[in-house]
């Protein structure tokens, strides 16, 4: 029952923080600072949540038993989620690299902001923070998953100061991945980076547009 009760205190802190991040308004660029900023310098140092987000088929039967059924279903979840998460790093997958290559595509597209070259001395530096990642069923009723993704970008000057934010996600519903089973994953682990370059290139291009 202890184990119950912290994972799922775990898993209600994440979802607290995650709504948090989800309800956070987007800072635009001034008109001042775009005529100071020549090149921005996206960071490879990207943040992540520290627990992947999982929601199996194995928890719909829990949906309708209130504050127990989501004890259960969270307490059930971090075993698959951490599995799942070595699993993909064990195969080269990591979140924070497809986060960052799509973010970085997207605002070199976008023509906006030139994006400095390494080493280049730029006016400011963009980080990319992944607030949630992972995979759940879009329905109560599915046995296929489809990724979840929220990230946010900020834009600091050189000194320090954030003078441009933005944030997107992807949620279950009208998701830009096709569904698919836990087992197609353990299969094939190309499968999970496709699923999660998907979430991140739509989110980058949202985030790119609101530059």
């Amino acid at each position: 029952m202890n184990t119950v009760l912290r994972s799922a205190r775990c898993m209600g802190l994440l979802a607290l923080l995650l709504l948090l991040a989800a309800c956070a308004t987007n800072q635009p660029l001034s008109d001042e600072d775009r005529k100071k900023v020549s090149a921005v310098s996206i960071s490879s140092n990207v943040q992540k949540a520290p627990v992947m987000y999982y929601l199996g088929p194995d928890a719909a039967p829990f949906f309708a038993m209130g504050a127990i059924g989501g004890a259960v279903i969270a307490a059930t979840s971090v075993e698959p989620a951490r599995a799942l998460q070595e699993y993909a790093e064990k195969n080269g997958i990591f979140i924070e690299k497809i986060a960052f290559q799509e973010i970085d595509a997207a605002i070199r597209q976008s023509g906006k902001l030139r994006v400095s070259a390494p080493g280049e001395a730029t006016e400011a530096i963009m980080n990319v923070y992944v607030y949630q990642y992972g995979f759940s069923i879009p329905t109560g009723f599915s046995s296929n998953l489809v990724p979840v993704m929220a990230i946010k970008c900020e834009m600091v000057d050189t000194a320090g100061k954030v003078i441009w934010s933005a944030n997107d996600r992807v949620l279950t519903l009208r998701n830009p991945a096709p569904p698919m089973s836990l087992q197609a994953m353990r299969d094939d682990p190309k499968r999970i980076e496709e699923a999660w370059r998907r979430a991140a290139k739509h989110i980058a291009g949202k985030i790119a547009f609101a530059l």
